[in-house]
């Protein structure tokens, strides 16, 4: 199984990085049954796909330098392919362009358009595999959450809300505990005399 991961570019090196890094940094926990229990990064419920998928992505440059040729090689741990448009630079031919040149070029089972301005979670591709599989022959598509900075800002909210609820689950369990403990020892009293 591939996923085929075509991002049409034409300016924006710095924000390309935070797409490139939110795909190396996809996670599969279906797969891994070895894991004893999800861990807490992971938001969504335990899936079932077969197999970890490759990925291929294909960047689709559109009037723009060779910059973002640095910046992929950046990353040898993803299949990065570079085509171009032929565009001038500065006079891109459009994001539908790049599209069509990205889909001619694609190997993938599933094909996906990320601009290279924006950025997935972490169990995007997990979570369109196995809508995928329970819908065959539909398409599947990602949600589209506005944010307005790069992409480690908003990890670092996502951690300080998680880091919050565990606080206040903790809080709970012990408030429970407590009450259970009490209990308990009501209990004893009675069976004590």
């Amino acid at each position: 199984m591939k996923i085929s991961v075509i991002i049409p570019h034409f300016r924006g090196d710095a924000y390309i990085r935070d797409c490139l890094e939110s795909l190396k940094a996809q996670e599969y926990h279906s797969f891994d049954e070895t894991l004893p229990e999800l861990p807490p990064t992971y938001t969504g419920e335990r899936t079932l796909i077969d197999e970890i998928p490759q990925v291929e992505v294909i960047i689709v440059k559109d009037g723009c330098g060779d910059e973002v040729d640095a910046v992929c090689a950046e990353y040898p741990e993803l299949d990065i392919k570079i085509f171009s448009t032929g565009a001038k630079k500065d006079k891109p031919k459009g994001v539908a362009a790049a599209r069509n040149i990205g889909l001619k070029n694609v190997t993938g089972d599933y094909v996906l358009f990320i601009d290279s301005d924006d950025y997935i979670s972490v169990q995007s591709f997990e979570g369109m595999l196995t809508k995928a599989k329970e819908n065959p022959g539909m398409m599947v598509r990602l949600v589209q959450k506005k944010t307005w900075f790069k992409r480690e800002s908003q990890l670092t909210k996502e951690e300080e809300k998680r880091l919050q609820k565990e606080q206040e689950m903790a809080e709970i369990e012990a408030a429970l505990k407590e009450g259970s403990d009490d209990d308990n020892a009501a209990a004893g009293d009675d069976f004590g005399e």
